[in-house]
């Protein structure tokens, strides 16, 4: 979903990914009315990298961002997808947005050829993770709390790739922490 975007509100939270960021009801999870979500469906981080500016146009406190899952399944190197969200995580940051890579979620190991899906998934995050570390820029691993054996738990997922309902509150968990972290 991409909300609508108005210069007249005020955004203290923005939502950037594919479509597990769009699946979801941030307004209503955070019951908070000042969240912006720009998220699409398939969406791809080369055509993120394209959209960041509606992040930075939104001018929200904080921005969660997540992609990496199309990429993989189009068969984008690993390298090119760490490229594309460290490039949107420094340019927000340059605007005084506080960026907060997520991790690109496993998928369910068991869903057929696309288990194949998650032996990328781990270098991604592990490349995603250190520049975080090195570079002051906050990083959530959904993985250690919605994955176990790299590999997405049956109870937090509708279809093997997206999250269902319970998925959601425990990432939405996650979220209000950093949110309590920087007083948002």
């Amino acid at each position: 979903m991409l909300s609508s975007f108005s210069t007249q509100q005020n955004y203290s939270i923005a939502f950037f990914g594919d479509s597990l960021t769009q699946m979801a009801d941030w307004d209503g999870y955070l019951d908070r009315r000042d969240v912006y979500v720009y998220a699409k469906n398939g969406d791809i981080t080369a055509n993120m990298k394209k959209n960041v500016d509606h992040i930075i146009q939104a001018n929200p406190k904080i921005c969660f961002m997540m992609g990496g899952i199309n990429d993989i399944a189009k068969g984008i190197p690993v390298d090119d997808v760490f490229a594309n969200l460290r490039h949107m995580a420094v340019k927000m940051k340059s605007w005084g947005i506080i960026p907060v890579v997520q991790s690109t979620l496993y998928i369910q190991a068991d869903e057929g050829g696309f288990a194949k899906w998650n032996e990328k998934v781990e270098p991604l995050n592990k490349q995603l993770e250190a520049y975080c570390a090195k570079n002051a820029i906050e990083y959530l691993d959904l993985n250690t709390i919605l994955a176990a054996n790299k590999s997405l738990k049956s109870d937090y997922t509708s279809d093997g790739v997206h999250l269902n309902q319970y998925g959601y509150m425990l990432w939405t968990n996650e979220i209000k922490k950093i949110l309590t972290k920087y007083s948002i």
